[in-house]
């Protein structure tokens, strides 16, 4: 089961009209092509607060440790030093490689 919302708007338009049992025509999303059987529709229902509590409470929860971490990660970032020591870690790689040395030939 899905509610309204959670999928891609493309999909969200072209099941809207279905009825229960109906089949959709191809749907072209971000995602790919789609082709999508309705089997079930049921009107909103809206669960009591209570029911949903701990749901909300660890969605806050999420994102406020989310904002926290990120606000901590730039704070961590603007306080960095870095300091390059060599050169030529800056250059990169040698640009040159060594010849390569030649297969063994196998006498038989």
């Amino acid at each position: 089961m899905v509610r309204q919302g959670e999928l891609l708007p493309g999909i969200e338009r072209a099941i809207g009209n279905l009825v229960p049992g109906g089949i959709s025509d191809m749907i072209e999303t971000s995602e790919g092509f789609h082709i999508v059987r309705l089997e079930d529709k049921k009107p909103k229902q809206f669960r009591p607060f209570e029911a949903v509590r701990t749901e909300i409470q660890g969605l806050v929860f999420e994102q406020k440790s989310e904002d926290a971490y990120q606000t901590w990660l730039t704070e961590l970032k603007n306080k960095a030093y870095i300091e390059i020591k060599f050169e030529s870690a800056l250059s990169g790689p040698p640009t040159t490689a060594p010849a390569p040395r030649p297969l063994p030939t196998s006498k038989q």
